[in-house]
This record gives C-alpha cells, sequence and structure tokens, in this order.
C-alpha cells in the first residue's frame, strides 16, 4: 500500500472515528436524560448507543494504526500513550492520546458497570464529554481536512450538540436533586374521603 493511500485512509479513519464517538455521546445524553418520550424510544435509543461506540473504536484502531505504519508523520506507539511527546504536531497530538485515556477510562468502567457503584461509574462516564472536547482539538490541532468547509460545519454541530446536551444534562440533575428536599418539606396531611374515592 503507498504511502498516499494509508495517508488517506488515515484521514478518513480519523474523521469517521470523530463522527460515531461524539455520536455516541450524544446519544448517551438522549438515553440517560429525559430528551426522548415516545414509547419505546428510550429502548431504541439504548440499544443503539453500543453500536455506534464499537464503531467509532474500529474507526479509531484503524486511524492510530494506519498513522503509526505511515513513516510520514513519524509517529510512535510512545507518542499515542504518552502525551506531548510527538515531534510532529505535539500539541495537536497529545490532546489526541488525552482522548484516548479519557476513552479507555469510559470504555473499561462501562465493562465493570455491573460491579461497581452507580455514582462512582457516573463520575467516571461523565468524562465522555471532555474526551469529545479532547477529540475536537486534536482534529483542530492536527487534522488536514478541517479546511473543506462541510467537514468544518458538521465537525462544530457535532460538537456543539454534544455540548448542549450535556448542559441540559447537568441542570437536569440538579433538578432532580433538588426534587426531594421540596418533597420533604410539604407537610403532611391525613387522607380524606375525596382523595381516598378519587384513587380508585
Amino acid at each position: 500500500m503507498s504511502h498516499e493511500t494509508m495517508w488517506y485512509l488515515t484521514r478518513a479513519s480519523a474523521l469517521t472515528a470523530w463522527a460515531f464517538l461524539t455520536l455516541t455521546v450524544v446519544w448517551g445524553a438522549l438515553v440517560s436524560g429525559r430528551f426522548v418520550h415516545r414509547k419505546g424510544g428510550r429502548r431504541w435509543l439504548l440499544d443503539l448507543h453500543p453500536y455506534l461506540g464499537a464503531l467509532g473504536l474500529v474507526a479509531l484502531a484503524i486511524h492510530i494504526v494506519t498513522a503509526i505504519v505511515n513513516s510520514y508523520v513519524g509517529l510512535t506507539w510512545l507518542n499515542v500513550v504518552v502525551p506531548f511527546t510527538s515531534a510532529w504536531r505535539a500539541v495537536g497530538v497529545g490532546f489526541g492520546a488525552i482522548a484516548i485515556w479519557l476513552l479507555v477510562a469510559v470504555e473499561g468502567t462501562s465493562m465493570l458497570r455491573r460491579r461497581m457503584q452507580r455514582s462512582t461509574w457516573h463520575r467516571i462516564h461523565v468524562l465522555s464529554y471532555a474526551m469529545a472536547w479532547m477529540t475536537a482539538i486534536h482534529a483542530v490541532m492536527s487534522g488536514t481536512d478541517l479546511g473543506n468547509r462541510g467537514v468544518a460545519v458538521g465537525a462544530l454541530l457535532l460538537v456543539a450538540t454534544a455540548t448542549g446536551l450535556a448542559a441540559l444534562r447537568g441542570l437536569q440533575s440538579i433538578a432532580d436533586r433538588s426534587e426531594p428536599a421540596t418533597v420533604a418539606a410539604q407537610p403532611w396531611s391525613p387522607p380524606t374521603l375525596t382523595s381516598i374515592g378519587g384513587s380508585r
């Protein structure tokens, strides 16, 4: 395989991985929040979430392997594992390495979810939003395709959607935590015949 073909494969797999992984974050926000109310919609989103993540991981693996095999940029496995050690666009590649570590944490704890406390799993899983931003910074600083208007607009929409849903999810969590206190503050009153009759 020629260096040119390898380079195109590296770029194509990078864009594909970015799209699928960001969509996975968006889907995860839709599943965890109350943004889908139609009956059966939540189940459909829940089933689709891991498939999008798996496709993103496959594309990411192709991106990493082809970037290392292709001697054009001179990347090594060390550059992938240790941030900011690359001689080629060190900062951009470094943010990509950080995104990979965040992805490892999110995926690893997802596999161990049943053995972990839900609160611990949730705190780690929230790192997926940071991963989306680290990936975006990596793409901006290391990518060569953002000069294409279609790619740039699509990337901006994906990141903006993920960020917006993350903000909404955060506000929703705050509201959910405040609800028990509101209910507890209401004085208790004995049931009446009207309320008992209406509950039938």
